[in-house]
């Protein structure tokens, strides 16, 4: 089954139909994911844009920008039940647990629709409103299809990027305004993607968790905070390192040992370098290497050099650095575009003086 050039990818009902829409012809096309067969052709008019299902929805949201149309289509049915005017330009649809979202390019002006009651046909669909920043989002730079309205977790709220304002907008349901913001330091927030971490009342009355994965061993400090009553308190948490998870990432992976004689070296004279490199698990020294590279370059940058080391010994890279003028030089080991790192983690820095 093939669609036409302006097709987009559409929604996923609660029956597991997929609908996709065609913005030239007008037509939504209905699909029996399973199967791969077209269930039915659905007719709208052209410039019909995304199309979405609530979670576990029966009824989907579908946005026409050029005629500033939304339309609510029934996927028991196949067919669409209710229209109603928008503003200007409605392009991208979100969902809370109570209510769709309607974002538009041309205005910040955010429609919020009620999920329930939605299924009544031939009913004028009712909407209220917030703005989402001060600039439209069709004025930004660098459109982005991923979701920037997003609801926030565990709550009656969303998060609303607004990539011009350079901030993340936070939304209580029922106010009639932003209740804050958060900084982007900067940036151009294209979307948003929230972190999950609400403490849900799970294995037993009273007993509260959530769950997260840290990629890193170390000590932590989790900081607990409780809005109603007001708590906020913080303990340590020590995490131990995953032996198989080290293992997985450290099989095959190079550690190199640099050996010289002096970190101060002299404008004009020739300087051995030696590298021993090594198996970071098991620590047996990795011979006949291809495509090693020794980088070394003046700081802040302004010179570099590469050379080809040589295997001396087993295991052993030499490589003779010849430094042309005073000043600090940092020396990396490649393999390819990757960093050989030292065992010890840092740097290997020189330092030139004059003769």
């Amino acid at each position: 089954m093939c669609f036409n050039r302006g097709s987009r990818a559409g929604g996923v009902a609660k029956s597991g139909s997929v609908f996709a829409t065609d913005e030239e012809s007008g037509q939504i096309v209905v699909v029996d994911a399973r199967r791969t067969t077209l269930l039915a052709t659905i007719k709208a008019e052209p410039g019909l844009g995304q199309i979405k299902f609530p979670p576990n929805g029966q009824f989907g949201f579908l946005v026409n920008p050029k005629t500033n149309l939304l339309h609510i289509v029934d996927s028991a049915s196949n067919r669409i039940i209710r229209t109603g005017d928008m503003e200007k330009e409605p392009f991208q649809i979100s969902f809370s647990d109570r209510l769709a979202y309607i974002r538009h390019r041309q205005t910040a002006t955010v429609l919020m629709i009620p999920l329930d009651g939605i299924g009544a046909a031939g009913r004028a669909l009712s909407a209220v409103d917030f703005d989402g920043g001060q600039a439209a989002p069709g004025k930004g730079r660098y459109p982005s299809l991923a979701a920037c309205i997003v609801q926030a977790p565990g709550m009656s709220a969303v998060l609303v990027a607004n990539e011009q304002d350079k901030a993340v907008y936070y939304y209580e349901e029922g106010m009639a305004a932003a209740k804050g913001e958060f900084s982007n330091y900067g940036h151009l927030p294209r979307a948003v993607l929230p972190v999950d971490r609400t403490l849900r009342e799970r294995a037993e009355p009273g007993v509260y968790e959530t769950v997260l994965r840290l990629g890193v061993a170390g000590s932590y400090e989790v900081v607990f905070a409780l809005s109603s009553p007001r708590i906020v308190t913080g303990f340590q948490l020590d995490v131990q390192p995953n032996l198989e998870l080290e293992r997985q990432r450290k099989t095959g992976k190079l550690v190199a040992l640099a050996g010289i004689k002096d970190r101060v070296v002299k404008v004009g004279q020739p300087v051995g370098i030696d590298f021993k490199i090594a198996d970071e698990l098991s620590k047996a020294p990795r011979t006949k290497l291809e495509n090693l590279t020794v980088l070394t370059y003046l700081a802040p940058g302004a010179w570099q050099k590469r050379l080809v080391p040589q295997e001396t010994a087993e295991g052993i890279y030499s490589v003779a650095f010849n430094p042309p003028k005073p000043g600090l030089y940092y020396v990396q080991l490649l393999q390819g575009r990757d960093v050989v790192p030292l065992h010890d983690g840092k740097q290997l820095i020189l330092e030139a003086v004059e003769k």
